[in-house]
């Protein structure tokens, strides 16, 4: 990992670590930063984006009890529900800029 953050800018890294903070601390992720991939028991795809480059890392996860919510997440939609009941899509705060 420390091999392919040192390819990137500060900001691709700053970004990519940004997202992987988020998949750890949140208690639900959106699908655009972190999805299981289709037709896998326990492959996972954490997604970053930043100035056009996309960035694209695979792992497995340790699943326990109280990890059954993401499995769950994953096959649904994860935003919430504003009051007129319209899907929208949850917000993560903003990376700190260098």
């Amino acid at each position: 990992m420390e091999e392919f953050l040192d390819s990137l800018n500060a900001e691709q890294a700053q970004k990519v670590l940004w997202v992987l903070k988020a998949v750890q601390e949140l208690p639900r992720v959106p699908k655009q930063y972190f999805k299981q991939l289709e037709g896998t028991d326990n492959l996972w795809e954490v997604r970053a984006e930043f100035g056009g480059d996309a960035f694209r890392l695979l792992g497995c996860r340790e699943i326990d009890h109280s990890d059954e919510w993401i499995r769950e997440a994953n096959a649904k939609d994860t935003g919430t529900r504003n009051r007129a009941g319209r899907a929208t899509q949850a917000r993560l705060p903003e990376p700190e800029k260098t």
